[in-house]
């Protein structure tokens, strides 16, 4: 809260207002974390410049926080797939929103349609095919017993359209 009144007496700081929120996030307070920053985004041009990398850094911090968890609930990882959702429409080719996608699709709670919807959303926000295939292959190679012609069938056709994916020929060795 202090830091909130410095900013509402200095005016908008960058590092001030990354401050806040990784505080809020460290409290768990990210849904204020996109307020404060989409309030201030409204009333100040500087931070209209800076709202997509704040409000990204905060979508993806939370799904982080929430896949980590070493108990997880069904609404935490809705939650999860929802922010990773939510990073994805501000930032598809930002190679830290397609890591927390693939480790968000990896986890066992995430069920298939779930998964579907969150790669539709994914695709239709400018995500290469080759980065949703590789997932879709990483994903049968995580089921139990692994489905391994599958994962070979995503992993092909991710080469294809996206070659040199870092992962990928990990991911093919193990298939192997």
């Amino acid at each position: 809260d202090m830091l909130k009144v410095r900013l509402a007496v200095d005016g908008y700081e960058p590092k001030l207002v990354q401050q806040l929120g990784r505080m809020l996030i460290i409290a768990e307070r990210e849904d204020e974390a996109v307020r404060l920053v989409l309030e201030m985004a409204r009333s100040n041009s500087e931070v209209q410049q800076d709202a997509t990398e704040l409000l990204l850094n905060i979508y993806l911090e939370h799904s982080r926080r929430l896949r980590l968890r070493s108990a997880q609930s069904a609404t935490d990882v809705a939650l999860a797939v929802d922010q990773v959702t939510r990073a994805l429409t501000l930032a598809p080719n930002d190679r830290r929103v397609t890591e927390e996608l693939i480790a968000v699709a990896g986890l066992k709670q995430v069920d298939d349609l779930q998964l579907e919807e969150q790669l539709q959303a994914a695709l239709g926000a400018g995500i290469s095919p080759g980065i949703v295939n590789f997932i879709l292959g990483t994903r049968a190679m995580t089921r139990k017993p692994p489905d391994v012609d599958r994962a070979m069938t995503f992993f092909d056709l991710a080469m294809a359209q996206e070659p040199g994916m870092p992962g990928l020929l990990i991911n093919v060795s193990d298939a192997i």
